[in-house]
């Protein structure tokens, strides 16, 4: 980077080679694997030429509406979320997510109209940065992604540096489209070929009415594994319906697709020399101009390794069944005996009032715990039960542990039938938990249930300092939290997730104070 400075003592402007920046989208271009590689090599190359230290590139993800970060250099990553959402720098907190709601770029120091731009933002000041730049990446009126770099040094943006930036990147946008272009054909051409293998290992076959197959294709590996003739394929001759339905035999299910008009999918086993196997097997008919089936179309899928791993899980899952059957009674046993143990503490100092306080509050945990378990008990986790019971009995769990809470549920809510899978109750214990633990000395949880969107959402928010902001993009992630194993929050969302929704951080322009976090469910049809 070559400044100079002016001899009044102003602010030297940002002169580079132009010529080695465009060589470096060129062999970015060229050499690069991938559109993140080539967006790193690129970044890289142009901080190089620059003399700056820190940049970064987000791709816009179309399926999210997010912008995802792709290559950073100068910054840590536990400072750079993963995505951000597009929006103004006052919803958002961040340079980058203004850009691209602009689709402006923007020059600190320079020209920076919006009087709220001029506040530094927080990784400004975390790495003192005097000189930032970002810009929106464009192709087509459409928007890429983003771009921005960054020095300590305080430099100026001349009107040619700018223009320097509105080329290079308009060629870049260009060169991560075509990569973006290459990338989905070559997934398109691994589908293609994923669907083509798929079809190993089964057999497609047509038949007139009177049951003569007309055209065949069958898999020579088929033929091969179950040490099967060419005819016993053609002429399903090996195959045994098992449906407890009816028990007829193929042919007759043939001749019952050229009667119904219908499409026809059962599983039949074989027993052939080499071994029982088992086939997915549909009939559909094909009908002429006049409305008449003229032909069936069989296709046969070898499922039998399926069947296997089925049955393999079925042992598994009855396995699984039967230890935590003898887990739960291990530790039922062991909290009897502490129960045992505090009932006799109580009895042998009954004048002790701290101590029959904190045996109180054991009690209460080891109440909770054995709930727990019954919660948890794996040949229950399918069953459903009403929602507002559920929170009820949550908040009166932890009702003598001095937490306080507040619930509140809109009148429509009522108009529905809430019901929801048991470990939810796990998630809103854990939230609770996490508000005694870190609002303070008097922590009040705040539980608002109301309709919206055919949803259900729960809003659990507490009186506490809120959670820190360099925490909040990863807080969901495994192994982060603010102290412990960082589980408990990722879990939650796996679970509120396994039941079709989401689980949430509350936005800080909808609270007051405190953190707040948000579960949306699916909502059950409306009561009668």
């Amino acid at each position: 980077m070559n400044t100079s400075k002016k001899p009044n003592g102003e602010i030297p402007t940002l002169s580079f080679s132009e010529q080695d920046a465009f060589r470096i989208l060129a062999e970015a271009s060229v050499h690069s694997s991938d559109v993140q590689d080539m967006c790193k090599y690129f970044l890289r190359g142009l901080l190089d030429v620059m003399g700056f230290e820190f940049g970064g590139v987000r791709i816009y993800n179309a399926n999210t509406g997010m912008l995802d970060l792709v290559a950073w250099e100068g910054f840590e990553e536990r400072y750079l979320p993963d995505s951000i959402s597009i929006g103004s720098f006052e919803q958002t907190g961040f340079l980058i997510s203004h850009v691209a709601f602009t689709q402006k770029p923007i020059f600190i120091p320079g020209e920076v109209h919006d009087v709220n731009l001029r506040i530094p933002p927080r990784i400004m000041k975390r790495y003192h940065l005097s000189t930032y730049t970002a810009w929106p990446i464009m192709h087509r009126n459409e928007l890429i992604g983003t771009m921005s770099v960054a020095t300590q040094a305080t430099i100026r943006f001349s009107k040619r540096a700018r223009q320097f930036f509105d080329t290079i990147l308009a060629l870049f946008a260009t060169a991560v489209r075509n990569r973006q272009s290459e990338m989905q054909i070559r997934q398109t051409e691994e589908f293609q070929n994923q669907v083509l293998s798929a079809i190993h290992g089964s057999a497609i076959i047509v038949v007139d009415k009177k049951l003569t197959p007309v055209k065949y294709w069958v898999d020579k590996q088929l033929l091969k594994k179950y040490q099967l003739g060419l005819n016993e394929i053609i002429q399903c001759e090996s195959f045994k319906f098992k449906s407890t339905k009816r028990r007829k035999k193929f042919q007759n299910i043939v001749r019952e697709v050229f009667k119904t008009q219908s499409l026809i999918r059962e599983e039949f086993i074989g027993t052939p020399p080499g071994g029982e196997f088992w086939f997915d097997i549909t009939l559909s008919p094909i009908i002429d101009e006049n409305g008449h089936v003229q032909h069936v179309v069989i296709f046969v899928q070898d499922i039998t390794s399926i069947k296997t791993i089925e049955s393999k899980l079925r042992g598994s899952y009855k396995d699984l069944e039967l230890y935590t059957s003898l887990l739960k009674h291990d530790i039922l046993n062991d909290l009897q005996i502490l129960q045992s143990l505090f009932e006799s503490i109580e009895i042998m100092y009954p004048d002790d009032n701290r101590l029959r306080e904190l045996v109180a509050q054991s009690k209460i945990s080891i109440g909770q715990m054995t709930k727990m378990l019954d919660i948890i008990d794996i040949r229950h986790l399918n069953t459903r039960t009403d929602l507002i019971q559920i929170i009820k009995e949550t908040i009166k769990n932890f009702r003598r542990t001095l937490i306080r809470s507040k619930l509140v549920i809109d009148d429509e809510v009522y108009e529905h039938k809430l019901t929801v899978g048991r470990l939810i109750q796990v998630v809103l214990a854990n939230v609770i938990r996490n508000a005694a633990k870190y609002a303070g000395p008097e922590p009040t949880v705040t539980i608002h249930v109301y309709i919206k969107e055919n949803s259900i959402v729960i809003d659990m928010t507490d009186n506490g300092p809120g959670i820190p902001p360099e925490i909040k993009p990863r807080l969901f992630r495994k192994g982060v939290s603010t102290s412990g194993s960082g589980l408990g929050l990722y879990l939650c969302r796996k679970v509120v997730e396994g039941y079709g929704g989401s689980f949430t951080l509350i936005p800080d322009n909808e609270l007051d104070q405190g953190a707040g976090f948000r579960i949306v469910l699916p909502l059950n049809e409306k009561t009668a």
